[in-house]
């Protein structure tokens, strides 16, 4: 964590990291001649020049506790809109594809379509309408006749004649 507040050039600068203002919480200021002043505009202005109207200080890395001079470029307020508003679109793209595979790895998985025909018992032989999915093999036309076939094929040797 940054410290809230930092000695430079004989000022004591400071930051709220508490505040409303998102500026007011990220940005060094100080009081220099009743005016407030940015810490990254000051290292900017004593570095480089005076910061022309319209122009914006503005950090290369977004790190806005990296004050170097070598961080800190001039931008027109349209540059650096056009800059922040491509950087939210790759967050939110990132974001929505995250969540996009999240979602689709968490839906359930659509059930398949009914298959409906008709069909003989394996056991009986009488015709039944089948309702199923594609994937499940019906047999019998009832629990009773899938019992029977499964008494007769586990034991062979015995008769059985229930229906």
């Amino acid at each position: 964590m940054q410290p809230k507040k930092i000695e430079y050039d004989g000022f004591t600068w400071h930051r709220r990291p508490n505040s409303e203002p998102w500026q007011h919480r990220v940005y060094y200021r100080a009081t220099i001649n009743g005016k407030t002043v940015y810490l990254h505009r000051y290292i900017y202005i004593k570095n480089k020049g005076p910061v022309p109207k319209g122009r914006i200080v503005h950090h290369k890395d977004d790190n806005p506790f990296n004050n170097e001079p070598s961080n800190l470029i001039l931008l027109t307020r349209s540059q650096h809109s056009k800059m922040h508003i491509e950087k939210r679109k790759e967050n939110n793209n990132k974001h929505l594809i995250e969540a996009r595979k999240l979602i689709e790895n968490n839906l359930p998985k659509p059930k398949p379509q009914k298959i409906e025909r008709t069909q003989n018992c394996e056991y009986c032989g009488k015709p039944f309408i089948k309702i199923a999915y594609p994937n499940r093999v019906l047999k019998y036309c009832s629990n009773l006749c899938a019992s029977n076939a499964r008494y007769k094929r586990l034991h062979p040797s015995k008769q059985l004649n229930i229906i």
